[in-house]
């Protein structure tokens, strides 16, 4: 379906599972993606069925080692749910947020366990 991104599943220490979701893609960049934390945790990897309600908290530019060094793997896409990358917003104040790939694995871990 057309707009979908994917769910990064996160396993956490303790067996459960928090998610991040893309939420842009850097044009031409083959090492940065937007992604968000979903307001959301479970006993299984992240799918559009068992997150269907869970709202995106933020979004912020990382990378690609989340993947290749951080060992995470997409489980599932659907569309995204709350806040969106303001990647193609330049206005006077526009703050653009940047969160390492290390952090956002972090985040996502900690709302697991939350």
């Amino acid at each position: 379906m057309a707009g979908d991104r994917d769910l990064i599943g996160v396993p956490s220490a303790t067996g459960r599972w928090g998610c991040l979701q893309v939420t842009d893609i850097e044009s031409g960049s083959r090492k940065f993606l937007y992604v968000g934390l979903l307001d959301w945790s479970g006993e299984r990897p992240p799918t559009a069925e068992n997150t269907a309600s869970a709202k995106t908290l933020d979004s912020a530019l990382s990378r690609m080692e989340m993947f290749s060094e951080g060992g995470l793997q997409v489980f599932d896409n659907r569309p995204v749910i709350g806040i969106q990358s303001n990647r193609t917003e330049f206005a006077v104040g526009t703050v653009h947020r940047v969160k390492g790939w290390k952090a956002a694995i972090g985040a996502a871990e900690a709302r697991a366990d939350a």
